[in-house]
């Protein structure tokens, strides 16, 4: 089982349609799928169609395993899956940081789905707390969508600074570009100085600043679903390719 977060400390960049569409593609590709969306604003259950359990509170997630996979649900997609967020994420901090080795709770939790699932995604709320430590502690593999704005980047540089300060694997990281505009003269010149602002290396697949991409609010629908023949669907099929390359699935 390989674990994948969509993580950025800055917000609106793209993460949930990433995690979203490559859960999606994950799964049509017959990897049985699982996505965990920690936002609060629950926007992966609201993609898909899923409203949580009731029973879900913010400590359900140290519940006994049999007990968190009732909490699942499964989408409209074959094998794909969702472990849905609740509004009491936002205080999941406090949760953590009650237990011992608070920063390795969600870690604790995925092994929980090791025999279930062949492929795990996780959808991170935009700041750095405890929960972003358990997120970067439970990941295989860190993808962090980059605007190609001087902002964008240097909130990427001081998500480096912080794995090198924690002593964490910096080969965890994969940057991707996400939502460019080629018309736009301080994307082209961004994304052309990539490699002089971060040691990461990008991912050679660039998500496009797409209408159809805006409109999964809309039609609350994967795009590979609502606009298969779409750039932004050609992009994240490109994307995923090279992360299976990656991770020599």
């Amino acid at each position: 089982m390989a674990v994948i977060a969509v993580y950025s400390m800055k917000g609106g960049v793209g993460k949930t349609a990433a995690a979203v569409n490559l859960a999606a593609l994950s799964a049509r590709q017959g990897l049985k799928t699982l996505l965990i969306d920690l936002d609060p604003q629950a926007a992966s259950a609201f993609y898909l169609r899923i409203q949580p359990d009731a029973r879900q509170k913010k400590k359900s997630l140290l519940d006994e395993p049999e007990k968190v996979h009732r909490l699942l649900r499964e989408s409209d997609y074959t094998k794909l899956f969702l472990l849905p967020s609740v509004i009491g994420y936002r205080n999941l901090d406090l949760v953590f940081n009650d237990q011992n080795k608070p920063e390795k709770q969600l870690e604790k939790l995925i092994k929980g789905f090791l025999h279930d699932f062949d492929m795990v995604f996780i959808d991170s709320p935009p700041n750095l707390t405890l929960v972003s430590e358990n997120i970067l502690h439970a990941a295989d593999l860190i993808l962090v969508p980059v605007i190609p704005t001087p902002l964008s980047v240097m909130t990427l540089q001081k998500l480096e600074e912080f794995f090198i300060r924690k002593n964490l694997r910096l080969k965890k990281l994969a940057p991707f570009i996400s939502m460019a505009e080629s018309r736009k003269k301080l994307h082209r010149e961004t994304i052309e100085s990539l490699t002089t602002v971060s040691s990461l290396p990008f991912f050679k697949s660039v998500i496009p600043y797409s209408s159809d991409v805006e409109r999964m609010g809309e039609t609350r629908q994967p795009i590979n679903i609502s606009a298969p023949n779409s750039r932004g669907a050609r992009a994240f099929l490109l994307l995923w390719l090279e992360i299976k390359q990656l991770l020599k699935l």
